[in-house]
């Protein structure tokens, strides 16, 4: 990824966890504060961030995931998961997921999923503990996502593909 060692102030990136540097240059990351991917948080081969401070996966949060995060990104403030799908599916494994970055990353601030009310009122439901346990409520918040709008990250991460 040489776009990132031209521009080594960068402190915002977004971009398909496809396209996210496998390899890279010791340090050449090292100015990312927020970072937004797709699906995969990013492969173990990525350096530590350790001046990330808000990260938002658009796609649903997996204990692997979690472990990539607690163990790049020691410093993490924020994040927000975007689960773009009407499936029940995701509600377990995100709420254990919650549950272990809340105990694990010390420097957490908050967790944000947004989906569709099927799923949010569901993912209430396993989260109700903490979200009415005074250490954590201010630490977890919800919000629905129409699933007929375009998410920016959507767009954001669609290829276009031109016919030369």
């Amino acid at each position: 990824m040489r776009i990132l060692a031209l521009v080594p102030n960068l402190r915002r990136l977004a971009l398909p966890s496809q396209y996210f540097p496998r390899f890279t240059t010791p340090g050449v990351l090292l100015s990312i504060t927020h970072l937004t991917v797709s699906e995969d948080v990013f492969p173990s081969s990525t350096p530590d961030l350790l001046t990330l401070q808000t990260i938002h996966i658009y796609g649903p949060l997996w204990p692997t995931r979690v472990e990539t995060i607690i163990s790049h990104c020691p410093h993490l403030r924020f994040i927000e998961c975007t689960i773009p799908y009407s499936s029940q599916t995701y509600v377990t494994p995100a709420a254990q997921c919650a549950e272990t970055l809340l105990m694990r990353l010390p420097s957490l601030v908050s967790i944000e999923f947004a989906s569709s009310k099927r799923v949010i009122l569901s993912l209430k439901q396993f989260l109700l503990g903490y979200m009415n346990d005074k250490k954590y409520r201010d630490r977890i918040s919800t919000r629905y996502l129409s699933l007929e709008e375009d998410s920016p990250c959507e767009k954001w991460f669609q290829e276009s593909n031109y016919e030369a």
